[in-house]
């Protein structure tokens, strides 16, 4: 029997509450004008990366981790910092953290795409992830992965939500 039978899923942030916790108007790549209180331009910035996993476990609701790159770029009034801002997002709680490095884009490029696999499962944790700069955009669905590329994803993916589950717990 499922944990929240029928129950739909209201408990993760919407597009525009993400971009707002990260910063933003809108989640977007590209030029990103930064504005005071009282809406004066102070800067900008460049989203030159993002990404988002959905995942969606067989018996619970599902959460959202993802990572935002910008660089900032020069205006009358200097330059904006870049910044690398990670987020994790479950049960109506949004966190997001600033991070050194995104740790996803090197795992991701090596990961082989249309493998082979004999696995089937019904049940489990399936993954979907968007993501998007520049030259690419794309998503990519997997669920209980045995191909060790697609293990290191998740891998990667479960300690970074660790670090920033870790890093709002200390930080008041």
């Amino acid at each position: 029997m499922r944990k929240y039978p029928n129950t739909p899923n209201v408990n993760v942030p919407d597009g525009a509450e993400i971009a707002a916790s990260l910063g933003l108007k809108d989640l977007r790549i590209g030029r990103h004008h930064l504005r005071d209180e009282a809406g004066v331009r102070i800067g900008s910035i460049w989203v030159d990366t993002f990404w988002m996993l959905r995942i969606k476990p067989s018996f619970d609701h599902h959460g959202l981790l993802g990572v935002a790159a910008a660089h900032g770029e020069g205006s009358v009034g200097g330059t904006s910092p870049g910044w690398t801002k990670g987020f994790l997002a479950s049960d109506g709680l949004l966190v997001v953290q600033e991070l050194e490095t995104d740790p996803l884009p090197p795992v991701l490029s090596g990961l082989p795409l249309l493998q082979r696999s004999d696995s089937l499962c019904l049940d489990g944790v399936s993954y979907l992830l968007g993501f998007r700069s520049m030259p690419v955009e794309g998503t990519l669905s997997f669920g209980n992965p045995t191909v060790p590329e697609l293990v290191a994803v998740e891998s990667a993916c479960c300690d970074l939500a660790e670090k920033i589950a870790h890093k709002s717990i200390s930080e008041p």
